[in-house]
């Protein structure tokens, strides 16, 4: 281990892996771009020694760049490094999710909208999980809350300046952590809010790639013989293996075999000696009794290597892409075709409901409530008719009840009946896809059977409720200006009549015809009509309105047998007006 090597006296061959992984993933935790680099570095940390046929051999760096999976070096001087760059693909060591829903009271499909005017109840859950081989350590989130956001809850986290800030600190192998964020969030405006970017970092002890260290080995200043050493009884001799190392280098001594020359009788066989040699150490192997007339002929082999200190480390950055949270609003009008009804008389008059949707999210579910006066029966269903972009709505996307009694209007009523509410659901069987600045315009008829004088005022207000995801936050809106209509009680009252007089000339008349509105009301679409007997033609004609001489009045001729009729139109007789 590192710690073993570091308790060892003398410098080591140093080799490090770092890699640094920037990811940007979805909310669902989807990596959607990656971008990992890695550094790959032999560095000789001797003040006076250098090291020679440096070799490393990389287990698991199928997810890397890496040439060949061996880095050899010829020599490294005193404090000198060699770097090698790659890239790392397809790993990760955390992965992040975020649920996020602005209408959780709703415990069904999340959504995330906003509701204009109103105080949207905000939760919101980030997810780490450690999906590498190695434990994460300084592990922290930190997220930019939704401008406005007033946080209730923030379980293990802390939020500062609009900031929060989760410190998960350790997260073992195979672990995950979850928080729950809950807080309101009030809209005053129709552009969309961005939910923040939640931002997780992390370190590891150990290499994203998985990539590691199977072999780093280098030569140092050292020198190896075989002493023989006469017994004290003829012909036997004490061999002893010794390698002095001469450099400022720990040396692992990896290898000793010595046979005599033409036996295959292994001496030494040693595949690693447990004593690391220190510094301008040297190392003694046990003696070996040989029996032999003359000095031993041995044939040997001792391999050493400079002793690895070796790394590997993480430093990664995973970057949630933000979303934006549209804001639902809509405006409501409603108009009818007439304002006045006169009393006593059965009258048809037409209802146009619009709904514009103003804000930036779709419009996909609406429902109206519709106040529909008592001096109207209730609504025939038949006669409505829905269109969202020019375009007719199948029967199927809507649904129509009408109920007895008027729901929204609190003073101005009509004495002529309770009146009845129309509830509208729009969206039944699909979404609208009702787009910003987009319309649907609801028409149908009405029909008043008997107004009563007593409808002086009577106001039709109107509701809507919009939403864009089927269980998210509903915004309401009432009508700005609610339609009113009265009853006009008024009884006609009118003087008419015709003279025709002689002038100047055989067979010249001058024919006055008067109509005076006597009544205390306007009348409309008057019509005076007169028939020339034939034999007559019409030489002129003056139309004055109390002596003042109208000019550009509409008139017409149609003749027959039974002479020449003719039709002035006027478009109104005004009050006390004489024509």
């Amino acid at each position: 281990s590192t710690d073993e090597v570091d308790n060892i006296a003398g410098d080591k061959l140093e080799g490090s892996i770092h890699e640094v992984e920037q990811t940007t993933v979805d909310a669902d935790g989807h990596v959607t771009k990656q971008k990992v680099k890695g550094t790959l570095t032999l560095s000789n940390p001797s003040e006076g020694d250098r090291v020679y046929d440096v070799d490393a051999v990389m287990s698991d760096a199928g997810s890397t760049d890496l040439k060949g999976h061996v880095v050899s070096v010829e020599e490294l001087e005193p404090g000198q490094e060699h770097v090698v760059k790659y890239t790392v693909s397809d790993r990760n060591m955390l992965m992040m999710a975020e649920r996020f829903d602005t209408n959780p009271a709703r415990d069904k499909e999340r959504s995330l909208s906003l509701a204009m005017g109103a105080e949207n109840t905000i939760a919101m859950e980030i997810e780490l999980r450690n999906v590498g081989g190695s434990d994460l350590h300084d592990v922290v989130v930190t997220r930019p809350l939704p401008e406005g956001m007033n946080v209730s809850e923030a379980e293990h986290a802390t939020v500062d300046d609009g900031t929060l800030t989760w410190e998960v600190g350790m997260l073992a192998t195979g672990a995950s952590s979850t928080i729950v964020v809950r807080g309101t969030l009030s809209v005053d405006g129709k552009d969309p809010i961005s939910s923040g970017s939640a931002v997780a970092t992390y370190r590891a002890d150990a290499a994203l790639s998985t990539m590691n260290f199977e072999d780093l080995d280098a030569f140092c200043r050292g020198f190896a013989y075989m002493r023989s050493v006469e017994g004290e009884r003829p012909d036997t001799w004490e061999v002893t293996a010794v390698f002095e190392n001469r450099s400022s280098f720990a040396v692992d001594l990896v290898k000793l075999q010595a046979r005599l020359k033409g036996s295959d009788e292994l001496l030494f066989d040693f595949s690693d000696v447990n004593e690391d040699v220190a510094p301008h150490g040297e190392w003694r192997s046990e003696s070996v009794s040989v029996a032999s007339a003359e000095k031993p002929d041995l044939t040997w082999e001792l391999s050493y290597t400079v002793l690895p200190r070796t790394s590997a480390t993480t430093e990664g950055t995973l970057t949630m892409a933000a979303r934006d949270l549209t804001v639902v609003d809509g405006k409501v009008e409603k108009t009818y075709s007439k304002a006045k009804l006169h009393s006593y008389r059965e009258q048809t008059l037409q209802a146009e409901v619009k709904i514009t949707n103003t804000g930036s999210s779709d419009i996909n579910l609406m429902r109206l409530t519709d106040d529909i006066p008592g001096v109207f029966h209730a609504v025939d269903t038949s006669t409505l008719k829905i269109k969202h972009a020019g375009q007719s709505l199948p029967p199927e996307q809507f649904k129509a009840e009408v109920s007895e009694g008027i729901t929204l209007e609190g003073e101005h009523h009509s004495p002529d009946g309770a009146g009845h509410t129309l509830t509208l659901t729009i969206g039944r069987k699909g979404p609208i896809g009702m787009a910003p600045g987009e319309e649907v315009i609801v028409t149908y008829d009405l029909v008043a059977p008997d107004p009563s004088p007593q409808n002086e005022r009577v106001d039709a207000p109107i509701r809507g409720e919009f939403s864009c995801e089927r269980f998210g936050p509903v915004c309401e809106r009432d009508v700005e200006s609610a339609p009113s209509v009265r009853v006009v009680h008024n009884r006609r009252d009118f003087s008419a009549g015709k003279q025709a007089l002689k002038v100047g000339g055989r067979g010249r008349y001058e024919v006055l015809i008067l109509f005076e509105n006597n009544g205390d009301t306007p009348l409309a679409d008057v019509q005076l009509k007169d028939v020339i007997p034939p034999g007559y033609e019409m030489d002129g004609c003056d139309v004055r309105a109390n002596k003042e001489l109208l000019e550009n009045v509409e008139m017409t001729q149609e003749s027959d047998a039974s002479g020449t009729t003719v039709v002035w139109h006027l478009p109104s007789v005004g009050k006390s007006e004489r024509i």
